[in-house]
């Protein structure tokens, strides 16, 4: 009786329109990796280079083949967010709830900011990116799923609470658009312009993944931890 009571519910729900619905995406190919626990990727809109950050405290610039340009040991813990901002790199370390800004050409760090959270220590900063020349998205991982909009001066200006079911392992703006992945759910979903909802989903067959960007035309990357490989799937717009 019970499984026909949820079978009926998840009918109702499924048709009042509430249910996501999944586009299904398969990777058109995937390339191995030399980085220890690489927890996240950003590509550089300008110059296409591609960074990935690694759990094990350094980051790296990679080849499209998956090759590493130049790894750099910086001292850091538990990195799990990166991304480009005028030459520099940013990287989240999560535990600490730090903010290490890097300058790419000279490998020095400029800076440090520390944004405090009450969070659980292992449920924090997830993911961060740039959206314009004066605002940042930090996003926690779950438990809950915030969105903290940053000024210039790394200052919380405003939060969101998103409708996500489950984590958030990671976060990209691309055309516009704010683009999050979801590790438990092995998904990537389409922001609405408020980040407050989700207007499409997708599907995608990689395993524990924790980090997602985008490539100059529009092909998306995926990126495993466990794994340590890169997955490249076609525009997902095009789907």
């Amino acid at each position: 009786m019970k499984k026909i009571f949820f079978s009926l519910l998840w009918a109702c729900i499924a048709a009042s329109g509430f249910a996501q619905k999944y586009v299904k995406l398969n990777y058109s190919k995937s390339v191995a990796l030399s980085i220890p626990e690489p927890s996240d990727i950003c590509v550089d809109s300008l110059s296409g280079r591609i960074f990935v950050v690694s759990d094990k405290g350094g980051y790296a610039e990679i080849d499209q083949q998956g090759n590493t340009i130049q790894f750099t040991q910086a001292g850091l813990s538990d990195c799990e967010a990166v991304t480009i901002d005028n030459g520099n790199l940013l990287v989240v370390e999560e535990r600490n709830r730090m903010i290490h800004v890097i300058h790419l050409a000279t490998g020095a760090e400029k800076k440090v900011i520390e944004i405090p959270y009450s969070g659980g220590r292992n449920k924090a900063y997830e993911s961060i990116c740039k959206i314009s020349n004066d605002k940042y998205l930090l996003i926690t991982e779950k438990d809950p799923v915030w969105i903290f909009e940053l000024n210039a001066e790394f200052q919380i200006v405003n939060r969101i609470r998103p409708q996500v079911k489950r984590d958030i392992s990671a976060a990209c703006w691309h055309n516009g658009r704010l683009w999050l992945l979801s590790d438990e759910e092995a998904s990537v979903h389409l922001m609405s312009a408020d980040f407050k909802t989700i207007e499409k989903s997708f599907r995608v067959n990689v395993n524990n993944p924790e980090g997602l960007a985008f490539l100059k035309t529009g092909e998306m990357l995926i990126l495993s931890d466990d794994y340590a490989r890169l997955y490249f799937f076609g525009n997902p717009l095009s789907k």
